[in-house]
């Protein structure tokens, strides 16, 4: 999430500004250069990984949306009190496995099914709360003196 928010992730397009790489096409649909927009919400395979998604916002495939408006309807739904914990938390673990899917495609080549991209995201959704809840048990057992 830091390295979004600081525009520092290694797209294609930011490897190639610091002329790391010379090719800055997505590696998935070589339509368009690799940047955040097309990594995380413009590439064909990440709008099925968010159509598939129980997080889907139709501001997600609108092109003439900026991505830090994208970005900013990902946030406020980990903030939506309305939603329950696990919900809340599947569009970071969305992110995550769209990174991470990526990363296996470009430096191991190795595509991946985006059903199971939002499998994983799901799954590890579910299993971040406990064990949220029991590191913030701990911690104020801790604090408390009964740890």
């Amino acid at each position: 999430m830091w390295r979004i928010v600081t525009q520092s992730l290694a797209t294609g397009e930011a490897l190639t500004r610091r002329h790391i790489i010379s090719d800055s096409q997505c590696k998935r649909c070589c339509a368009a250069p690799e940047t955040l927009e097309r990594l995380f919400f413009g590439c064909h395979y990440v709008q099925a990984i968010w159509r598939g998604s129980p997080v889907s916002h139709t501001a997600f495939f609108n092109p003439h949306l900026p991505f830090e408006d994208k970005f900013r309807l990902i946030l406020q739904c980990c903030t939506d009190t309305r939603q329950d914990h696990i919900t809340r938390q599947i569009p970071l673990w969305m992110l995550w496995h769209i990174w991470k899917s990526r990363n296996l495609l470009v430096y191991q080549r190795k595509g991946s099914n985006w059903q199971d991209d939002v499998q994983k995201a799901i799954t590890d959704s579910y299993e971040w709360i406990p064990l949220q809840r029991d590191t913030q048990r701990r911690s104020l057992n801790d604090r408390s003196g009964q740890g």
